[in-house]
């Protein structure tokens, strides 16, 4: 009887092991053609609402990649600046309305392949009013915009979008994530979270 406890016990825990790994397994976007994103190596695909809704805008939100340690404003380090060209590829067939960054280098360097790739300037905000930021997003209406952020303020920028408490996990470091925030003109706004490879 204890034995047979035993075994229950076991593979409850081995039951719970693998729930808890595939609650954290987060799909990896590899590009984005159409209505969809590509995921884990064209292995998979989910379709986006708001990329065939008009109505709807895409707010893509990226932290800085990976960083060169020498230096007080350091730059990106060789898979920092392999990780922006993905980046760059991965939105060379989107149309984007706006590219938007803190003015902090790396974050600069990141998005600078973007900018070259789609002729757009980068618009600078800062972290201590957000509130502009909201404006300038809202402005762009149904346009995409892809943004820069940092983990000091990323959870309020969500719960802002979301209504409610950004209960996900930013891992440190977190240079491959990508949120996805789809606005429509009214109801609430959802949140989609992906994983990016260096190349």
């Amino acid at each position: 009887m204890i034995k047979k406890f035993r075994i229950h016990i076991f593979a409850f825990c081995c039951m719970q092991f693998l729930t808890s790994t595939y609650a954290q397994t987060v799909s990896t976007l590899t590009d984005i053609r159409g209505n969809y994103f590509i995921l884990n190596g064209g292995k998979d695909s989910v379709f986006v609402q708001g990329l065939k809704n008009e109505s709807t805008q895409l707010l893509f939100f990226f932290f800085a990649a990976e960083e060169d340690p020498i230096g007080l404003d350091p730059g990106l380090s060789t898979d920092g600046r392999w990780r922006a060209l993905h980046l760059m590829q991965i939105f060379k067939t989107m149309r984007i309305g706006a590219l938007i960054s803190t003015p902090f280098r790396r974050n600069v360097l990141t998005i600078q392949p973007l900018s070259d790739a789609k002729k757009l300037e980068v618009n600078y905000y800062d972290q201590a009013d957000l509130k502009a930021l909201y404006d300038e997003l809202k402005h762009l209406q149904s346009q995409e915009a892809v943004i820069m952020v940092h983990k000091e303020t990323v959870s309020k920028i969500f719960e802002h979008y979301i209504q409610k408490p950004f209960t996900g996990n930013i891992e440190n470091p977190s240079y491959d994530r990508i949120f996805v925030i789809e606005r429509p003109v009214s109801g609430p706004c959802a949140l989609h979270s992906f994983r990016y490879d260096i190349r």
